[in-house]
C-alpha cells in the first residue's frame, strides 16, 4: 500500500497513518485523500477511510479500511466549481453592461433635454436684464423653462427608483 501512494503525498499520508494508529484516535475514523497509483501506472485521486479495532485490554488488533477513486468527483466539482464561476462573473458583466446602458440613456437624457432647458433659460434670464421693456415677459419664460427642467430631473429620477421600492415600499 506505501508503496503506491505519490511521492509528493507519501510522507503527509504515512504520518498521519502511523499517527493514528499509535494514538487512540477520539473520533475512531481515519479519513486522508491523496494520490494512489493504479495498476496501469497512472495516478487516481482516493479517499481512504479506515477505523481501528481493538481487543478487550484495548490493544490494536486490526484495522478496517476502504480506498475510494474519487478522481471522477472530483474533476467534475471542479468542472462545476468553474462553470459556477464563469455564470458568475458573466451575470456580473451583463449587470456592468446595463448599468453602462442606464448611465448612458441619463447622460443622454441630461445632456439633451436638461441642459438645453436650462441653457434656454439662462439666456432668457440674461436678456431681461438688457432689455426692461420685455424683462417680465423672458423672466416668465425662463421660470416655465426652470419648471420643465425640475419636471424632466423628476422624472428621470423615477425612472431609477427600483420597482420593486414600489411595490412593497421603504419599509
Amino acid at each position: 500500500w506505501e508503496n503506491l501512494i505519490h511521492p509528493e503525498d507519501f510522507d503527509r499520508v504515512t504520518n498521519g497513518f502511523q499517527q493514528f494508529t499509535t494514538e487512540k484516535p477520539e473520533d475512531m475514523l481515519w479519513v486522508v485523500e491523496y494520490r494512489f497509483q493504479k495498476a496501469d501506472g497512472s495516478y487516481a485521486l482516493v479517499s481512504d477511510r479506515a477505523f481501528p479495532v481493538y481487543d478487550q485490554q484495548g490493544k490494536l488488533v486490526r484495522i478496517v479500511g476502504s480506498i475510494q477513486d474519487i478522481t471522477e468527483k472530483r474533476e467534475m466539482e471542479t468542472k462545476l466549481f468553474t462553470e459556477k464561476m464563469q455564470h458568475q462573473r458573466m451575470l456580473a458583466q451583463a449587470v456592468l453592461d446595463t448599468q453602462e446602458k442606464e448611465r448612458e440613456v441619463i447622460g443622454r437624457e441630461l445632456h439633451d433635454n436638461v441642459n438645453q432647458i436650462l441653457s434656454t433659460s439662462k439666456l432668457y434670464l440674461e436678456v431681461s436684464e438688457q432689455d426692461e421693456s420685455k424683462r417680465e415677459e423672458f423672466v416668465k419664460m425662463g421660470i416655465k423653462n426652470i419648471n420643465d427642467a425640475i419636471n424632466e430631473v423628476r422624472s428621470i429620477s423615477r425612472s431609477l427608483v427600483p420597482v420593486a421600492l414600489g411595490d412593497l415600499g421603504l419599509i
